[in-house]
Order: C-alpha cells, then structure tokens, then sequence
C-alpha cells in the first residue's frame, strides 16, 4: 500500500515538474528516471555506510611529555610513518609542556579520558599502576620478537613497580657536563674535575657586567635530580633509607650537600630567575650565553649543535664528590599504555615506536645511552666527541649508577609537587635547608613504611 501510495505521488510530481518548468522530457520517462535515481540513491547510501563500516578509521590518542619544538617535530615524522604502516589507525599527537605534563596527564586519567598511549617518565609509572589506569604489558610481550633485543637494564626497567612490565623504555638519560669551552679558555680555567674544583670555577665564571653567571638552579619541575646529586656526593651514598626504613635524608652530610648546592643562588654565581628555570630555560641559557656550566642530558648535544658554534661548547663527565665517587640517576622514559578499551590499536603503536629500527632512531636522535644491544656496536657512539664521554662515565668506576625509588607510588608527588615547593622556600630564604629535609624525609618514610607494609623489602 505504501509503495503505491509513493509510485502515485511521484507521478503527481513528475507532471508538476513537467507543467512548471517545461520540462524537455515527458511526465512518463521522467518517471521512470527518477525511478532509476532513486534505486541508485539507495545503493549509494547502503555503499557508503559499508565502506565506512569496513574501512573506518581508529583514532588512538598519543601524550608526549617531554618536550620541544625540534624533539616534537621529529617525533611528527615517526607518527607519520607508523600512520603509513597502519592506514587504518589515526594518532592524535598531544603535546604537552614537561612542566605541566604531570598535572594534565593525572587530570585526563581523574576524568575518565585518558590518553591511549602516553610518553611515561619512569618516575610517574607507580602512580599510575597502583591506580590501576596503565595497562600490564605481559600478554603483549610474551610473543614480542622485538624482546630479546634489549639490553638486560631496560629489561629491569620494564618491570620497576611490583615487578610487572608496565613501561618500555626508549634509551636511558644519564647526566654529563656541558661547559663553555670559550668561557674557560678566556679566564684561563681547566674544566672542573671534582665538586670543589667546580665551585672555585662557577665563582670566576660569573660576571654580571657581561650578563655572564657561573652555573644554574634549577628550580621548577624536575629539579629534583641536581639537588640530589649534590646531596649523594656529600653523603656518599645514593640510598635514601637505612636498614630500619629512618631516610637518609636526615643527616647532616645531606644538609651540608644541599647547603652547597643552594649557595650558587644565594651568591649570585646562578642568574636570579633560575629560582623558577626548568628545562628548556636552562638549556636555552646554556646556549645564548648566559650561563657557563650545567648538567644536563646527552639530549642537549643535538640541541647545542645546532645553536652553538663549533669550538665554544664542550662536554665532559660529572664531577667527583668528596668520597671520590659520583652518582648518576639512570634515568628512563618510555612507552606505557592506558586502560581505554583501544589496547590492540595503542600496542600497534608502542610496538613501532619500541621496534629496534625505530627505537634506534628515537634514542640516536635524542643522544641516549641506548636500550638496544645492536646499539653497543655502533659507531655512532664512540667516534663522536660529545657522544664518547657517555661511554666514558659509564665505564669509569667512581661513578655509581642508581635508580630512584620509583616503585613508592608517592614518589611522582614528592618529585613533581613537594620537592619543587619546599626547594623554592629555601632558595627565596623562606624556609631552612635542613627544614625542607625534614619534610622531605617525614614523606618517604611515610611512603616507604606503607610500600614495606605491603609488599615486603
């Protein structure tokens, strides 16, 4: 009934076309044209809506953390290329700055919209395990031909909270020298090989009239690992508790190292709005002439060749402490991946990214001490100037590597949040450095005390 009702309408229209506007046709073959058109126009629709079935697009959400315009760029052209590999999949790139990274990530996970895969820090990994929000990377792995391609620290790395693979690391960050060379040589200076060799050194570097300052302080996010170099080469001990769980923290060597470190602002040997200076503003002070000497990544190699002119710039391995030693946070980022429901999809990504032959280009790019085993054998890394004193401290046995304890869920609070408040009041003199101590160590233990509870030493 209703398709004749239809069949009788469409002739009315048919002849009203005809009447109205002069139609060419008659009302019968336009009629049946329309017909046809109409049978096209359903095939049509029905087509489309198949292809889009079939064919549609996986949209996965990407967070880098750690950034920078030229790092961003590059990490544009892998996307583009995984993008190529898998046509079916569409990364959507957040990037995000380091100093706010934190905030956005645990806010984007509080609201239920997580990213799919996220750059993750290895001292934020705990955090977001223990609420049960990244995925356990077993199952994944398990098959993986890529696995047995890492080196045996980054398989440990993997596994650093509850010894679960949460996390693959892209190469490790250890910390080297970055002096003025031209600085030193105008002021007749040797590089500094140990910590008092260096203060005697930032202090002749400085000259205010030439806008000129010794070193730095890093006082926003992530000043935390410079602090802690110097409170470890007091001390002589990278540990931060005893055998009865009391924080090392406490004792007076830590003050002493702290103590140190914090002179270099309060005597005018660190520009004065370094009390806020995070990454990008220490490297760029490095390069622009503003500041002689800082610790930095090898990532800054690249930044500085780039900037910097052949000759004025140089590197070299940290310096030794008191005790003879020095100890290097191994530090590590990876790829971890969220709960969301697109794990097949997000694992197609990570696997790429974590693939040796683009792993190799990521950490080669960024100067890493590298996560691969082929990687040891490659020129690449000793016949280089600036990239051979990473090989160099590595193998030199007064330096000590350590890992933070990044399996305390609280430590990405304590090293994104509190260190970075307590550090600014003493900086500003608005609180005590052995005061800020003892927060800091009222914190760990609380922490360590709960992880001991829980999980045993």
């Amino acid at each position: 009934m209703a398709k004749k009702v239809f069949t009788i309408r469409l002739k009315i229209f048919c002849k009203i076309v005809y009447n109205k506007i002069g139609s060419m046709i008659e009302p019968e073959i336009l009629f049946e044209e329309v017909g046809r058109m109409k049978r096209f126009l359903v095939f049509t629709i029905l087509l489309s809506f198949l292809l889009t079935f079939v064919f549609a697009k996986t949209t996965i959400k990407f967070m880098e953390v750690i950034t920078s315009p030229d790092r961003t760029k590059f990490l544009k052209g892998l996307l583009s290329e995984f993008e190529k590999r898998y046509p079916d999949i569409e990364v959507e790139l957040i990037s995000v700055p380091w100093d706010q990274s934190y905030e956005k990530l645990m806010s984007m996970v509080v609201a239920g919209n997580p990213p799919d895969v996220v750059e993750m820090p290895e001292k934020w990994v705990a955090r977001f395990a223990a609420m049960g929000k990244l995925v356990n990377l077993e199952n994944y792995l398990k098959d993986w031909p890529e696995l047995d391609k890492f080196v045996e620290p980054a398989l440990k790395a993997m596994k650093i909270y509850k010894n679960e693979p949460y996390i693959i690391p892209y190469g490790f960050y250890i910390r080297i020298m970055f002096y003025r060379k031209d600085w030193l040589e105008e002021k007749g200076l040797s590089v500094p090989q140990t910590t008092d060799e260096f203060i005697e050194v930032v202090k002749k570097l400085t000259d205010p009239a030439k806008g000129r300052f010794g070193t730095y302080i890093r006082g926003a996010v992530g000043g935390w690992d410079t602090i802690k170099y110097w409170i470890s080469a007091y001390l002589g001990t990278a540990e931060y508790f005893d055998e009865e769980g009391r924080c090392l923290l406490r004792k007076p060597e830590a003050a002493e190292g702290l103590k140190t470190y914090v002179s270099f602002y309060k005597n005018g040997w660190a520009p004065p709005e370094s009390v806020n200076w995070g990454y990008n503003e220490i490297v760029a002070g490095f390069y622009t002439g503003v500041v002689g000497i800082i610790f930095q990544d090898p990532e800054v190699i690249g930044t500085c060749k780039k900037h910097m002119e052949e000759g004025t710039w140089m590197v070299s391995k940290l310096p030794i402490g008191p005790h003879n030693k020095t100890f290097v946070k191994l530090g590590f980022a990876g790829w971890s991946m969220f709960k969301t429901g697109k794990e097949d999809a997000a694992w197609k990504l990570v696997s790429f990214l974590a693939s040796e032959e683009i792993g190799m280009k990521w950490e080669k790019y960024l100067n890493l001490v590298p996560a691969y085993k082929k990687a040891l054998e490659d020129p690449f890394y000793m016949e280089d100037p600036y990239r051979k004193v990473l090989v160099e401290e590595l193998n030199d046995p007064r330096y000590e590597f350590y890992f933070e304890p990044w399996y305390l869920p609280e430590w990405a609070e304590f090293f994104q949040k509190l260190s970075v408040q307590e550090f600014q009041k003493v900086l500003l003199g608005k609180e005590a450095p052995e005061k800020a101590l003892e927060i800091w160590s009222d914190f760990l233990e609380k922490a360590y005390k709960k992880w001991i509870e829980k999980h045993g030493k």
